[in-house]
């Protein structure tokens, strides 16, 4: 074997052990079976645990009983959740809207914060300066979102309220963090939203980063696929269970080198024949 194809093996051998160390310190999916749908979130993210959420909200004076949440997705860098950034995510479950009753919805979402018109712009394709209270509709990704200040004893906080038309109804996403960290956090809540998927669902929970929204867990069932190994992620398990990321690259890198020595072996045997 010549040079050329010499150097190509060695070049094809670590492009593949650079993705196989990419997809070991890839994001976090969530899969909600009830609202068929998965989100990505960040490594330093997690699935905050449903009593400790079902806690802050008696604290708040809501019941969890009909406050229909299905899940909350925080910062792991505030202890408790509510003191960074973190995200509630519900449904509307009303089923696809056709175009008219999108608008119509659209009025409804700036009614309800005490103004007259939505703007829209691409919320996904670069930075997008938010008016509060004005919500922000992007036609293609049929997302709308609104930003509003809330007082708090401990600040300011900012709240995005996103909800995402789809299929199903509507996806919520609301997003809070103090308005001090905005500008550390903001581009998190929209990643995160913007990873929204309704594919391959499947192939989702089967991997080891996946967190699958169990209802159980605060007296409700889950809507889940038929015939499919679900895995439940119990109150007391905030982090990953199996490997972590860390665990995952100690094993596929040294594999993806050995395939590396062993090309190199092999069409050097090749080449003294």
């Amino acid at each position: 074997m010549n040079r050329t194809k010499l150097k190509k093996a060695i070049i094809i051998s670590g492009a593949l052990i650079i993705m196989l160390s990419a997809f070991a310190v890839s994001a976090k999916v969530f899969v909600d079976w009830r609202g068929k749908f998965k989100v990505e979130y960040p490594d330093n993210w997690h699935h905050v645990p449903y009593e400790r959420v079902n806690d802050f909200l008696l604290l708040q004076g809501i019941d969890p009983d009909y406050f229909e949440y299905d899940a909350v997705l925080a910062k792991d860098s505030a202890n408790p959740f509510e003191a960074g950034a973190y995200l509630f995510i519900t449904l509307e479950q009303v089923g696809e809207l056709t175009r008219s009753q999108i608008d119509s919805t659209l009025r409804v979402i700036a009614a309800e914060y005490g103004v007259s018109r939505t703007s829209t712009a691409p919320l996904f394709s670069g930075g997008v300066n938010l008016t509060e209270k004005v919500p922000t509709y992007d036609r293609e990704g049929k997302t709308v979102v609104t930003k509003s200040l809330i007082n708090t004893s401990h600040g300011q906080k900012i709240l995005l309220d996103f909800r995402k038309f789809y299929d199903q109804g509507l996806a919520v996403f609301l997003c809070y963090t103090y308005e001090k960290d905005y500008l550390d956090t903001y581009s998190d809540f929209f990643d995160i939203v913007k990873s929204f998927s309704t594919e391959n669902l499947h192939e989702a929970d089967m991997s080891d980063s996946v967190k699958i929204v169990d209802l159980s867990e605060r007296d409700a069932v889950p809507a889940e696929p038929p015939d499919t190994l679900v895995v439940k992620v119990a109150d007391s398990e905030a982090e990953d269970s199996g490997f972590d990321k860390k665990e995952l690259a100690s094993i596929i890198i040294p594999i993806g080198a050995l395939m590396l020595i062993i090309a190199i072996v092999v069409m050097r045997r090749k080449k003294k024949r």
